[in-house]
């Protein structure tokens, strides 16, 4: 128990001062950070020399500063406890920006900073209060609501590094105190509100003291507490079974950004008897076709509670292609405001606007969520819905799914990433999509509130959503990079101050997007990889945020060599998937279902390293080029860790095996000529492009891919007519 290396943030006064005695005390060397208290902290430390030990010492600094964390550190050969006992936010003067300055980024820096000093067997503990641990299921009180979000939201970003953490041997323990009857947070509640002492301690009976809960945070480095394990003192009961009693309350709520909030299970109940009343039982599919609006997905809910295959379009599809598809997968009746003419006996059933404008939104039903549905009937059907891929890369195509595959693999979705009751989801994304569409099954099965607006406009709508508490944003990484301008402009707090998961998807995450979100917010992006053909198969969450996270159950993955067999941990090869989601059948097929043996052959290449974890490269389409092997997924990848933006398209060449051209969006940064030079430094001669071409913005796909058909055609044009001039040059 003695002769350790310990450093303790907010050490001056309170726990963190009683903890560092008590370190102290026992023989630990004991490193103090304070912020202006000094005085208290010199007195600190002269007590414990009278008691015989060594002596504190002592380093001030505002830990906002970073600076001042290199101080705290400096000299420092190694660290065996790390107790992160500072906490603001209630001060005179303080403001959002700061409690999160502090209790977020600062802690997270400072662990990262101390990892490398750190070692097997080393401890950190991360003070914090019930009111914040428990934030998300029990309201905080309002004076103390910004310390509660900022720390809470602490806890999640060192949680989210917990893997890191681990890996050198070190565990992560949460210490969670009530309300501390003599300490200084307490006294500044008593200011704000005379009283809520008193309040709190009717409620529980007797309040831990400073003294009490610092030996709770001794014994938590002394005892082999799990990594990760949250250590709860005094008055858990009352959270736990408040939380109990929310998770369970209410229906799933859905509002747009600009709207009140409604009753989603009473809505869908009422839109399917208002269907039903217009021959809803006679019609076996239903296409519908609108905007990615609270009505469409009302609707889509509606017509799962009927047990209709639903065939679900993009409205961005042109009418004469929509028509196509109906007549196509046989739809008895479409829900669209597209112009589409009725074709046969089909009914048109109008948008999904009038349809939910003519049941008419209630906010609240009565029903306390006992009248969600568990959508049997269509669990049940082999052809649940009909997705329509992209056709980034090719023709799109009709890709048909069991209800079961649906909700099974959107069950995986919600335990992995622990959706609560009271999140607020906030989909950025069109809902006819895999993507889109799977996040308003979660919210569903996860009994939440659902929060759609204007898609095509999503940081517009992200920053008009702040004052409904968003807790989870989903986004394609275009997108996410024009949100993550806006937080770097505005910060998160004034931007999101409530959200505690960053997902995307859609489209490949570019590492330098990655890290500059980290740098930027203190927590990761969280990524999944997923199709419209297998639905989600592995989805990076808050504890283990690397790459693209694990596969969920019911799925398993095989990396494969170009001879067919598995790769070794690390190795880099052709993904094969096997999975309960997998699709049942494809319309209007243009190339081979592929699948072998019940086997799914994605055509990505990628790795999955021995801690399980997937990373995507992207398509395989491996081009040979002078006795060289490439990939142009991989290319575009190491062309943008050296920051150039790079977008590539093969095309066959008889001559050299293939033919490379770059597209770069530029809107007037550099030449072309300072392009094809950081190419060329960036880059092997083999891996040169044919043609480097600069365009203000790529073209995109409604789901936000880039369209890499329209880029081929282009491609090929401008391959055309550079081969046209280079022959009228030869005959001039």
């Amino acid at each position: 128990m003695t002769g350790r290396s310990v450093v303790v943030t907010g050490g001056s006064r309170g726990i963190g001062a009683e903890v560092a005695r008590r370190l102290a005390v026992a023989g630990d060397r004991v490193v103090v950070g304070c912020r202006q208290k000094q005085a208290r902290a010199r007195r600190l430390s002269d007590r414990v020399v009278a008691a015989g030990a060594r002596e504190i010492d002592v380093r001030v600094g505002d830990l906002r500063d970073p600076r001042a964390r290199r101080h705290l550190l400096s000299g420092l050969e190694r660290i065996d406890v790390l107790v992160l006992a500072a906490s603001g936010g209630m001060e005179d003067g303080s403001t959002e920006r700061d409690a999160f300055d502090l209790n977020r980024d600062a802690q997270v820096d400072l662990v990262r900073r101390a990892l490398p000093l750190m070692g097997t067997g080393g401890v950190i503990v991360y003070l914090t209060s019930h009111q914040a641990h428990f934030r998300h299921e029990v309201t905080p009180e309002p004076e103390y609501e910004t310390v509660a979000a900022s720390k809470r939201a602490g806890e999640d970003a060192l949680l989210s590094l917990g893997e890191h953490i681990a890996s050198v041997g070190v565990r992560l323990v949460i210490v969670s105190a009530d309300v501390v009857v003599d300490s200084a947070t307490t006294l500044l509640m008593e200011r704000l509100r005379p009283g809520s002492t008193a309040q709190r301690r009717k409620q529980i009976g007797a309040l831990p003291t400073t003294s009490e809960v610092a030996q709770t945070v001794v014994d938590a480095i002394a005892l082999p507490h799990p990594h990760g394990e949250v250590v709860l003192h005094g008055g858990a009961e009352w959270f736990l079974e408040r939380a109990a009693a929310s998770a369970t309350r209410g229906c799933p709520r859905v509002r747009r950004v600009e709207g009140g909030s409604s009753c989603a299970s009473g809505m869908v109940a009422r839109i399917r008897a208002y269907l039903e009343g217009r021959g809803l039982g006679a019609f076996d599919r239903v296409l519908v076709c609108d905007e990615s609006t609270p009505e469409t997905a009302l609707v889509v809910l509606a017509l799962m509670d009927a047990g209709v295959s639903i065939v679900l379009l993009d409205p961005g599809l042109p009418p004469a292609d929509v028509e196509q598809i109906a007549a196509r997968t046989g739809c008895a009746a479409t829900i669209t405001a597209r112009d589409v003419s009725p074709a046969g006996d089909r009914v048109d059933l109008g948008g999904t606007g009038p349809v939910v404008a003519a049941v008419g939104a209630r906010s609240d039903c009565g029903c306390g969520g006992d009248a969600r549905t568990g959508f049997t009937a269509w669990e049940a059907r082999a052809d649940g819905i009909v997705l329509w891929t992209s056709g980034s890369s090719g023709r799109p195509r009709g890709v048909v799914r069991s209800g079961a595959s649906v909700l099974e693999n959107v069950r995986a979705t919600v335990e992995a990433m622990r959706y609560r009751a009271d999140d607020v989801l906030l989909p950025l994304l069109p809902l006819s999509h895999q993507y889109g569409l799977s996040l308003v099954l979660a919210w569903w099965l996860a009994g939440c509130t659902l929060v759609l607006g204007n898609h095509r406009r999503p940081v517009q709508t992200l920053r008009a959503a702040v004052p409904l508490g968003v807790t989870v944003v989903d986004a394609t990484p275009p997108v996410m990079a024009d949100i993550l301008d806006l937080l770097e402009e505005r910060g998160r707090v004034e931007v999101a101050p409530r959200v505690r998961l960053w997902c995307v998807g859609g489209s490949p995450l570019r590492p330098s997007l990655a890290e500059r979100f980290r740098r930027v917010t203190g927590l990761p992006l969280l990524d999944g990889y997923g199709s419209t053909e297998l639905g989600n198969v592995s989805l990076a969450t808050l504890e283990r945020p690397e790459g693209l996270g694990r596969v969920l159950p019911g799925v398993d993955l095989s990396v494969r060599r170009p001879d067919g067999a598995p790769a070794e941990p690390g190795e880099t090869g052709e993904l094969w998937i096997r999975s309960v989601a997998v699709f049942t059948a494809t319309i209007g097929e243009d190339r081979p279902a592929e699948i072998e043996d019940g086997w799914y052959r994605t055509g990505d290449i990628g790795s999955v390293d021995a801690h399980g974890v997937l990373r995507v490269i992207g398509r395989a389409g491996a081009v040979h080029r002078g006795g060289h092997t490439v990939y142009p997924s991989h290319l575009e990848d190491r062309a943008d860790s050296a920051g150039i933006p790079l977008t590539v398209v093969a095309l066959a060449d008889d001559r050299r095996g293939a033919h490379l051209t770059a597209f770069i969006e530029d809107v007037g940064t550099h030449s072309r000529a300072e392009w094809i030079e950081r190419v060329r430094d960036a880059l092997p001669t083999h891996e040169w492009p044919n043609r480097v071409v600069l365009v203000a913005e790529l073209p995109r796909l409604g789901t936000g891919k880039v369209d890499r058909a329209r880029l081929a055609a282009e491609a090929e044009a401008g391959r055309a007519a550079a081969r046209k001039d280079t022959v009228a040059d030869a005959r001039s």
